[in-house]
């Protein structure tokens, strides 16, 4: 169980068999601690492994939870050392270790790293300063200028033959911290290490947990984690990319186990209550954090039903107008068939009324054609009838002419005392003419006036060829001897 006092800057927080610590005010660890689960395996491996006298080197101690636990548990004749760069969270690490009766310990305002200098650090955002790291989470993250060392000068500085264990979380710059061990304090032994595995972190160092894995078994050491049901240290193979883990690198597994087994009676029920403790919150965190995807999964359902119902709404709604407009366009076309049928029932109407106009016109030309034919007949009449008056008119005028011709033609030829073939054909033509002219007929043959025409002819030739004849010929053929 975890009390937690609230001021402006900070939190209190009590973490059993450690003591009351004081957090940055929102702190995700001082959370994490307050709900049992954090780390609690790391926890009882240091209550089992410790000894009074060992020494414990902190590098990422932040607030302290483990410089203080480790101090209480080795105890004023032991050694502690604690590395944080962090200068607002490293005034909290010497409150907490102070109020938890923690004396002579190193502090180290400085960030562990492979050679001893300036850097840039980066000290995280608001209830993040645990992940604060030599390299930024992103480019607009803020950073301060703090001074760089190696655990090997920390060691020798503080007369350290040999460090028992060294904690070495120190958010992606484990690889730097692990060359300045093993590279600038060769004359100190480093036998076990706790080390974070992030392969995040990792990554913005240009690094990751596999080159992380082989630098320390290029050291000689081999990477276990602590199994808190069997309190033994288990070898880890590296099978691929490790995305977060506490691991402990040891020089001799045997050895370590060897000193978990004859852990003190004290500190093996307190691990056996760190650990039972640890699972049992562990779990309902695991549930909580399943209940916590669940509910977000069911929020993130809901919300896309939400949206789906929001989209099946709109697109009902584009239906319904889609909907109204095509009524309004169907009632736009029958009204414009309607229209078109009000036009054409009025274009048959007009229609109509040309054609009864034009029957009318039609009737009255007619009647006026008949009327016009009528007097066309009536004047074709009268005309037939001056004809006809005229015709026989001039017959009566060209018979007498002719008769009174062939009476002095034949006058003539009975007082001529020889033959005159020509006014015996003159008088043969004369009486045909004057035979023609006494049938008053219209259909006379085109035959017959070919005859006169020729008796004529034979009438002109032979005065022509005999003007000696003892008669006087015609001078020209006058008018009295063409039928009209």
């Amino acid at each position: 169980m975890s009390i937690q006092f609230l001021s402006e800057h900070t939190t209190e927080t009590y973490i059993p068999h450690v003591g009351w610590l004081l957090y940055p005010a929102g702190d995700d660890v001082a959370l994490f601690l307050r709900q049992g689960w954090f780390e609690f395996d790391l926890q009882t491996f240091l209550f089992l492994y410790l000894r009074p006298g060992d020494t414990f080197v902190d590098c990422g101690a932040h607030a302290g939870l483990y410089s203080v636990l480790a101090g209480k548990l080795i105890g004023p004749q032991g050694t502690l050392v604690s590395v944080e760069p962090n200068p607002a969270v490293c005034s909290l690490l010497r409150r907490n270790l102070e109020s938890n009766g923690i004396a002579g310990s190193v502090i180290a305002e400085a960030a562990a790293y492979s050679a001893s200098g300036t850097m840039k650090f980066y000290p995280g955002r608001e209830g993040r300063t645990a992940y604060g790291s030599l390299m930024p989470e992103d480019e607009l993250e803020s950073f301060i200028t703090v001074a760089t060392t190696t655990v090997g000068e920390l060691c020798r500085g503080a007369g350290v033959v040999q460090a028992d264990v060294v904690k070495l979380d120190v958010e992606g710059s484990e690889i730097e911290a692990v060359r300045g061990l093993t590279s600038t304090a060769r004359d100190i032994s480093f036998p076990l290490l706790i080390v974070e595995f992030t392969e995040a972190n990792l990554k913005r160092a240009n690094s990751g947990t596999e080159l992380l894995y082989s630098a320390l078994e290029a050291a000689g050491y081999r990477i276990c984690r602590f199994d808190s049901e069997l309190r033994q240290l288990v070898p880890v193979p590296y099978e691929g990319v490790i995305w977060h883990a506490n691991y402990v690198a040891v020089l001799s597994p045997e050895d370590v186990n060897t000193r978990l087994s004859n852990a003190p009676s004290d500190r093996l029920r307190i691990a056996r209550e760190i650990a039972s403790r640890g699972e049992a919150c562990n779990l309902l965190y695991m549930n909580a954090e399943a209940g916590q995807s669940a509910r977000s999964a069911l929020n993130r359902t809901v919300d896309q039903l939400d949206e789906a119902y929001k989209r099946v709404g709109e697109a009902n709604w584009r239906a319904d107008r889609a909907h109204q407009r095509e009524q309004d366009t169907l009632a736009r076309l029958d009204e414009a068939y309607k229209r078109v049928g009000e036009a054409n029932w009025r274009a048959d109407q007009a229609y109509q009324r040309e054609r009864e106009a034009l029957a009318r016109l039609l009737d009255e030309e007619l009647a006026k054609t008949v009327e016009r034919a009528g007097r066309m007949e009536n004047m074709i009449e009268r005309l037939g009838e001056l004809f006809t008056r005229t015709q026989e008119r001039a017959e009566r005028d060209a018979t007498a002419s002719l008769t009174g011709e062939l009476t002095e033609c034949r006058r003539m030829l009975g007082e001529t005392r020889c033959e005159n073939d020509y006014l015996r054909i003159k008088v043969v033509a004369l009486e045909e003419c004057l035979s023609l002219l006494r049938a008053r007929s219209h259909e006379i043959a085109s035959s017959r006036y070919v005859k006169f025409g020729r008796a004529l002819g034979i009438l002109k030739a032979l005065w022509l060829d005999n003007p000696d004849a003892g008669l006087d010929a015609p001078a020209s053929t006058d008018d009295s001897m063409t039928v009209h």
